[in-house]
């Protein structure tokens, strides 16, 4: 728990920076040769990972100049370089991103280790909340895929735990810590709770105004009425 947002942070880096980007500069290198199948399906998919990686950094990134040029009859290898550039700066950045991570999360360690005197008690501590099947569960660990492409996106299969909400409407990947309703985040055991409390509020009253029969008795009614016409 102490380590989790820390943790979060870095693998948001590091699949970035070890998956995404490099997947995108191996589609720049296919589509650099001549006759390449699928070319349309390939630089869809460049156009829309390249616009996804500027939209994530909130335009604190610069935008990518030759975005318009990501068609199937304008792309050439000189865009294609450029784009290896572009790209390669956000591998700069993800990267450094990750080590300024991993050292935060070496601070916390060290500062752990301070307050419970030793080495030896955060291993205990480790041994007793710390599950290995549970973790390699929500990591999807044992899992070779980590990233799928499909419909022109890149999908993530690595880290589901530490993954963003996919929607704004409470669903979210199987093993999310958390769910978004707009722009509220909520811890996915409360927000399950909630949910099963609302539900069962719901059909209590229901019950309490006998609104199921009624919603049956109207159906009844109205199938005899239409038999009468």
């Amino acid at each position: 728990k102490k380590f989790f947002e820390t943790e979060k942070k870095i693998s948001y880096a590091n699949f970035r920076a070890s998956f995404i980007i490099p997947k995108l500069e191996s589609v720049i290198t296919q589509l650099e040769k001549k006759d390449i199948k699928q070319r349309k399906k390939l630089i869809k998919l460049l156009r829309n990972e390249t616009s996804k990686l500027y939209n994530e950094l909130n335009g604190k990134a610069p935008k990518f100049k030759q975005l318009d040029k990501l068609t199937e009859k304008d792309f050439t290898v000189a865009v294609g370089e450029e784009l290896r550039e572009y790209l390669g700066k956000f591998k700069r950045f993800y990267q450094n991103q990750q080590a300024k991570y991993n050292a935060e999360k070496d601070k916390i360690y060290k500062d752990l280790v301070k307050k419970l005197g030793s080495k030896e008690a955060v291993v205990k501590l480790k041994n007793d909340y710390h599950n290995e099947n549970i973790a390699n569960l929500v990591l999807n660990t044992n899992n070779i895929e980590k990233i799928r492409e499909k419909n022109g996106v890149l999908i993530q299969k690595k880290d589901p735990v530490f993954q963003e909400p996919y929607s704004s409407y409470g669903r979210a990947q199987f093993y999310a810590s958390e769910k978004k309703i707009g722009n509220l985040h909520i811890g996915t055991f409360t927000f399950n709770n909630l949910v099963i409390w609302l539900t069962t509020l719901i059909m209590y009253f229901m019950l309490l105004n006998n609104t199921l029969r009624k919603i049956l008795e109207a159906k009844i009614w109205r199938k005899r009425k239409k038999i009468i016409q």
